[in-house]
């Protein structure tokens, strides 16, 4: 394994990898080397050449690879939402959301909010900005490989609600 600095690297290479800059290229036939962070985007050969060591992680024929996406505001506790909330106009729907939050927080059980973690990881999102009302989603969000920044919310709480 190659060490850059005492980290470990790594190239992975793609059929294509699109990258989010201002043109939205596809590089085909390419890879990239990383550690924590990516080093460097090349063509394969010119990465194994520079990174002799490094290790290769292997990618099937036709894989593409994306950028991950990061959701800021997500509400896990609201996961048993098929029908309850009020979309349209914002204070509608956000009395809704105060109206209903208790009973769909108690819907909303571990495994359910493990689901939906696992849902939007498939789909691309690999961090969420998480609000949190009561808290029911804490243990599940800390068990997740999801990066999860948690924010506890305390619009519209009041102490019967926590107690």
């Amino acid at each position: 394994m190659c060490l850059l600095k005492g980290k470990k690297v790594y190239i992975i290479s793609a059929s294509k990898i699109f990258l989010c800059d201002a043109n939205f290229t596809i590089l085909e036939n390419f890879a990239f080397a990383f550690d924590e962070v990516i080093l460097e985007i090349d063509k394969i050969e010119i990465l194994k050449r520079k990174y002799p060591n490094a290790k290769l992680i292997e990618t099937k024929p036709n894989s593409l690879i994306l950028p991950a996406f990061i959701n800021p505001h997500t509400h896990l506790e609201f996961s048993a939402n098929a029908y309850t909330l009020h979309f349209g106009d914002f204070f509608i729907w956000l009395k809704s959301v105060i109206n209903s939050r208790q009973i769909l927080s108690q819907e909303a059980k571990e495994e359910l909010i493990a689901n939906t973690l696992t849902q939007m990881q498939k789909t691309g999102t690999a961090t969420i900005g998480e609000i949190s009302s009561f808290g029911s989603d804490l243990k599940p969000c800390a068990k997740h490989s999801m990066r999860v920044i948690f924010f506890n919310e305390l619009l519209g709480t009041n102490e019967s609600q926590n107690a």
